[in-house]
């Protein structure tokens, strides 16, 4: 009887050292997690209502603290999660998703203060940065060419994603201002029958602004209207134009299903081409003649859907190209003979022995592109020429060891060779004498040298020693004696020589 009592009193203390808390456990703050009622079951705590009811003050505070760090934790990686899914390319967050996600920060009266502050600091951070890039982007925009739309645009859409309600309606109006200006250009182009640039600009606008002027004029341009107003740039005399306009044609889808009505007009167009190159052919225009013979093979070209033929009047351009290059040859222009043939290549690949041509004359085009240098006798200060001649030997040695491919070293002897040859036949022919054996000569003097000789068995042996001396340039001297203004339009010569 008496262990009975001493168990029961040890189940009556035991049961006063339990909570008294009707039943709110972990799996009840998990719970309402899942279910978005965290906020609810915070207020149950701390109000003492529902299951909370008649809660201890130390079993209350710790349950308030463990759901607030429970909603402390969601909050993070809800803000977390936001700023990853609403990052552009660049990792800016839009103003507008910012203010959102400070605002749903500032009601919620759940979170502990730390935290709030943390994040309050994370998201002024995403915001400076974002309006960072959003004053880089206007820079930018201000400073792009007006012509470059494409790029102004995307800077605008850039801008555009990341501003505020505010600053979006600042950049309407700088897109609305852009797409005028950009019509206006179309028209200004159309009226100076710059048919592809007005077509470009109006696809533009069709692209940025499907209901303005200019991409209605675009999408009548598309679908038909291009080949009426090739029709209409023929009638006014504008040949160019009309052939920008055949081009633009031929890039569209239904080319080929339209061109048994366009064929009519481009061959006409085709044959004016070929009759203006004609006329420059005659009046020796060949570059003029070039660009009307390839206007003409281009649109013949695009209809067939093959290489056009020769004409006769292209018969009779190639073989005026022939005739310059000849001419080119015969006056050492070699580089000049190369653009000829060339020019011939392109309009009859098959001219006989064209590759020999061309290979011969784009020898000659290196060569001519070679300087050549050569340096003569040096003469001495005594009548012992051999002095001179080891001087110049050895500055001859000293060029054939230093100076770049692209420069010839010609040999004394060899330029003397050449200059007698040509003097003979100067003399002949009465002939101007042509002394370009060498675009280079150095020449000089010997001054001062040391001399070794030593005889041996009929034979003598001379060692010179040769040095630096300075020497004063007359030409300086003029030079110093000007006045300041006369020295700063000419040239000064070195001091020293």
């Amino acid at each position: 009887m008496k262990q009975l009592s001493l168990l029961t009193v040890l189940i009556l203390v035991l049961n006063g050292c339990v909570s008294t808390s009707p039943g709110i456990t972990a799996s009840d703050i998990d719970a309402a997690r899942r279910s978005g009622n965290l906020a609810v079951l915070y207020e149950q705590v701390r109000d003492g209502q529902g299951s909370a009811k008649g809660l201890k003050a130390a079993d209350r505070t710790r349950l308030l603290n463990e759901i607030s760090a429970t909603i402390a934790l969601d909050a993070r990686q809800q803000i977390e999660q936001s700023l990853t899914q609403a990052r552009q390319d660049d990792g800016e967050v839009g103003l507008i998703t910012l203010g959102e996600l400070q605002s749903g920060l500032n009601d919620n009266s759940y979170l502990p203060e730390s935290t709030k502050t943390e994040l309050q600091q994370l998201l002024a951070t995403e915001r400076s940065r974002t309006e960072q890039t959003i004053a880089r982007l206007q820079q930018e925009f201000a400073s792009t060419g007006q012509s470059l739309y494409d790029k102004k645009f995307a800077l605008l859409q850039s801008i555009y994603q990341l501003s505020d309600a505010a600053e979006k309606t600042k950049v309407d109006t700088q897109r609305n201002d852009l797409i005028q200006q950009l019509s206006n250009d179309a028209d200004s182009a159309m009226a100076q029958f710059k048919i592809a640039d007005a077509f470009a600009l109006s696809q533009i606008v069709h692209e940025v602004a499907p209901s303005a002027p200019a991409a209605e004029k675009y999408q009548q341009l598309k679908d038909g209207g291009l080949q009426s107003l090739m029709l209409q740039l023929v009638n006014q005399g504008q040949p160019a134009a009309a052939a920008e306009t055949f081009y633009l044609l031929t890039q569209q889808d239904n080319f080929n299903q339209n061109k048994a009505q366009i064929l009519p007009t481009a061959t006409d167009l085709a044959n004016y081409f070929s009759s203006l190159a004609e006329l420059a052919t005659e009046q020796e225009d060949l570059a003029t003649a070039y660009q009307h013979f390839m206007q003409s093979r281009r649109i013949k070209t695009s209809i067939a859907s093959s290489q056009a033929l020769e004409t006769p009047e292209e018969a009779s351009f190639v073989d005026a190209l022939y005739s310059r290059y000849q001419l080119a040859l015969r006056l050492q222009q070699p580089e000049l003979a190369v653009a000829y043939l060339n020019t011939v290549e392109v309009l009859r690949p098959r001219f006989p022995d064209l590759a020999r041509l061309k290979q011969q004359v784009e020898t000659l085009v290196r060569e001519s592109a070679m300087k050549k240098v050569s340096v003569t006798a040096f003469s001495s200060f005594s009548d012992r020429t051999a002095i001179g001649n080891t001087v110049a030997a050895k500055v001859t040695e000293y060029l054939f060891s230093q100076l770049p491919n692209d420069v010839r070293v010609v040999e004394r002897e060899h330029l003397e060779a050449v200059l007698r040859e040509q003097e003979i036949q100067a003399l002949s022919s009465g002939a101007n004498l042509n002394l370009a054996s060498a675009d280079l000569l150095i020449q000089g003097s010997v001054v001062e040298a040391n001399v070794e000789s030593s005889e041996n068995r009929g034979r003598m042996t001379q060692r010179v020693i040769t040095g630096y001396k300075p020497q004063p340039n007359p030409e300086f001297a003029q030079w110093n004696e000007l006045s300041r203004s006369q020295k700063a339009k000419t040239p000064s010569a070195g001091r020293i020589c």
